[in-house]
Formats: C-alpha cells, sequence, structure tokens
C-alpha cells in the first residue's frame, strides 16, 4: 500500500469515526429529550421498563431521611404538585440543573408546590449535606436507601417525575434542563391551578 493510500485508508476511518461520534450524540440529544412543547406542557421520555410508573398512574408512595434526619413521606405532599428529582453529587448534568431547581423553588415554594430531590449517592450523608449547603439548596434532599430509586425504575440521572396534586404522575423527564424557564414556570402554575 502506497503512502498515498494509506493517506486515504486513515480519512476514510476518521470520517466513519465522526459519523459514527455524531449518531452517538444525536441519539442522546434524543433519548434525554424532554421539553416544554409550544402549548405550554411538560413533554418527557418513559422510564423504560414494564413495571415502572406511568404517566397517569399513582405515584409509589415512600419514605426518606433528609440530609436533617428527619423522615419525609411522599403522600405527605397531596395537595401539591411534586417536583421529584433523582440526582447525584458525581453527576455533572444533575450539579448542572440545581441552581435552576432552586431558582424554581425560591419562586414556587409559596404556592401548593415541593421540590423533593432524592440523592443517590450511596455514600456518606455528611458529604451530602456539604455539597447541599456549598450549593445554597434550600429544597428538601432525601437520601435514597437504594430502594426508592429502584420502585422508580430510574436508570438514568437526572430524572424528574412530575406528580400532580391528586397524588398521579404527570410526566417523566429525562436529563437535566433549565427549570426556571418561564415556559416550564407556566407548565407549573397550570399543574397548581387543577383541583
Amino acid at each position: 500500500m502506497t503512502t498515498k493510500e494509506k493517506n486515504l485508508a486513515k480519512s476514510g476511518l476518521i470520517l466513519i469515526g465522526s459519523i459514527i461520534g455524531i449518531m452517538l450524540v444525536v441519539g442522546v440529544i434524543g433519548y434525554i429529550g424532554g421539553k416544554v412543547s409550544n402549548n405550554g406542557n411538560v413533554n418527557n421520555q418513559q422510564v423504560s421498563g414494564s413495571s415502572a410508573p406511568e404517566e397517569n398512574a399513582n405515584a409509589p408512595d415512600f419514605s426518606l431521611k433528609t440530609i436533617n434526619n428527619t423522615t419525609v413521606r411522599l403522600s405527605d405532599y397531596r395537595g401539591k404538585v411534586v417536583f421529584l428529582n433523582f440526582w447525584a453529587t458525581w453527576c455533572p448534568p444533575c450539579r448542572m440543573e440545581l441552581p435552576a431547581m432552586e431558582k424554581l423553588y425560591e419562586k414556587l415554594k409559596n404556592q401548593p408546590f415541593i421540590i423533593i430531590a432524592v440523592n443517590m449517592d450511596n455514600g456518606d450523608p455528611v458529604a451530602v449535606k456539604n455539597f447541599v449547603q456549598s450549593m445554597n439548596l434550600t429544597f428538601p434532599v432525601l437520601l435514597d436507601d437504594d430502594n426508592v430509586s429502584k420502585i422508580y425504575k430510574v436508570n438514568a440521572i437526572p430524572t424528574t417525575f412530575i406528580i400532580r396534586k391528586n397524588g398521579t404522575i404527570d410526566s417523566i423527564v429525562n436529563g437535566a434542563r433549565q427549570w426556571d424557564d418561564p415556559a416550564y414556570i407556566n407548565a407549573f402554575d397550570k399543574l397548581m391551578a387543577e383541583p
């Protein structure tokens, strides 16, 4: 094989590698999906698995300890829109969306709305608490015992379940979002206005 043929072969491999890389990126973006549609509803990607919680189904109840060692039960928030987020301190997309979640919480916390962030680090609760304090997060942060994330079939983080005031799941969103965007706030306003 001549030098020209070798260079041509290398170029071909680089081109094929680039095309595969682009296809992977497009696939990941398509998988992450979920965004607010033009009509103000929260669109999403379903968590896979036949026994995973689904839209319009009752959200499975659970109780977990917070980083302050108090017990929180999901059903305690019946009558509020619940933003149930699964995340970890080591997850870059999770870290990216936490400030927007805090802004959303600050804007809506005096309404029938609550953010519950379930941490999936399965490590040192003191380290999680220090992380939460360093990020100035004021919404409740719970420590997963590895059971709740399994009940909710969380297979990617961050994953957020938007739960209606009546306890049914409105939507399931995989991937980080800019939750304080006005379109999301409008969607949450609509959910809070429901009976």
